[in-house]
């Protein structure tokens, strides 16, 4: 995988972890992530995640230098299906954002980033 991360300038990284640094989120190597998280404070922690996700990438997107060239990115959902906790109304939020991969099928993720690199095209 490939990261937009040497592009950036320290204004944006400084603003990235202030937004991180709120929401309680680590962010390590251009990955968000939220660690010790108990079962009942999972919704918690995961709207925290994509709280920061949606701030970040909307820093790192809007704040870019015009003199950088431009990335095409694509994402990926990987969803842990093994437990029956999603609906399909849940896949329906993100699809139109990214390509899901289901944790169920590892195959098809590996077919995901597999044709990512391939083509060259960065995944966040």
């Amino acid at each position: 995988m490939q990261s937009a991360s040497q592009r950036r300038a320290a204004r944006h990284d400084a603003l990235a972890r202030d937004v991180c640094q709120t929401l309680r989120i680590e962010l390590v190597s251009d990955q968000l992530t939220r660690r010790g998280v108990t079962p009942d404070a999972l919704g918690e922690a995961v709207r925290r995640v994509a709280q920061a996700v949606l701030r970040v990438s909307d820093l790192w997107f809007t704040l870019r230098s015009q003199t950088l060239q431009t990335t095409a990115l694509e994402f990926v959902s990987l969803i842990d299906d093994t437990v029956d906790v999603w609906r399909a109304e849940d896949f329906l939020l993100v699809e139109g954002y990214s390509q899901i991969a289901r944790w169920s099928d590892p195959d098809g993720l590996q077919a995901i980033l597999t044709a990512s690199a391939r083509d060259s095209v960065n995944v966040c």
